[in-house]
């Protein structure tokens, strides 16, 4: 697994310096200046590590690590000028794994780069050959381990249901009809009205649990994904 790693920084020589030192170790670091453009290309790109080098001195900058972690799982290290212990405390209650106050030696931080990646990698968070995060409006879909989290809350599907969502999310600019999601979900040729009924049922079922606006039901054809939903 490559170990890519995303700096949301506007300090260049932060990048400079993280950016050496992960060449050194056969790794690559992806640059972006805002939280918005870094929520994009997780979108884009698989990454093992997010760095977070912004000022934590108003509600703003919490609310730009629980806008990462709602996309994705993986750890989030700030670097920050703050000094104070309830901003480190705020900043790991919403959704950081570690925190290192500026300045800082340049090993340490590699050092806990390293820890963090390690982790991740390593200790079974995640299996390199079968792990996706697809995520669309506040939901998180982990194909690893087959998991669901909306807005944060992790919500039960049975196999039904989550081959379902997994279809829709994974082909969500597309409609995908009722023929194409039996076949795919249940595995068996798709002969007609009882299979859609079928279909309307699972359908019904996990539109209950993940908000019905989510999913648009395309009259006689068959669903999509909403790209954007009002909470």
């Amino acid at each position: 697994m490559t170990k890519d790693i995303l700096l949301i920084t506007c300090d260049m020589e932060t990048f400079h310096h993280i950016n050496r030192e992960i060449n050194i170790e056969k790794g690559s670091v992806y640059h972006v200046d805002t939280v918005d453009e870094a929520i994009w290309k997780m979108q884009m790109h698989s990454f093992c590590l997010v760095i977070l080098d912004i000022p934590l001195s108003d509600r703003t900058g919490f609310e730009r690590i629980e806008a990462i972690r709602q996309i994705s799982p993986i750890p989030i290290l700030v670097l920050s000028n703050e000094r104070g212990v309830v901003e480190r405390v705020k900043a790991l209650e919403n959704g950081a794994d570690d925190f290192l106050q500026k300045p800082y030696e340049l090993d340490e931080c590699m050092a806990r780069i390293r820890a963090l990646l390690r982790r991740y990698t390593e200790l079974n968070y995640i299996t390199e050959n079968h792990y996706e995060i697809v995520s669309q409006n506040g939901m998180l879909l982990d194909t690893g381990r087959r998991l669901l989290s909306v807005n944060g809350k992790e919500i039960g599907l049975t196999p039904k249901e989550y081959g379902i969502l997994e279809l829709l999310m994974k082909n969500r600019r597309q409609i995908m009809t009722y023929e194409q999601i039996y076949e795919a979900v249940w595995k068996e040729p798709y002969i007609g009205n009882a299979d859609k009924e079928v279909v309307f049922y699972q359908m019904g079922q996990l539109r209950r649990k993940i908000g019905k606006e989510r999913i648009e039901s395309v009259y006689g054809t068959g669903y999509r994904m909403k790209e954007e939903t009002t909470e």
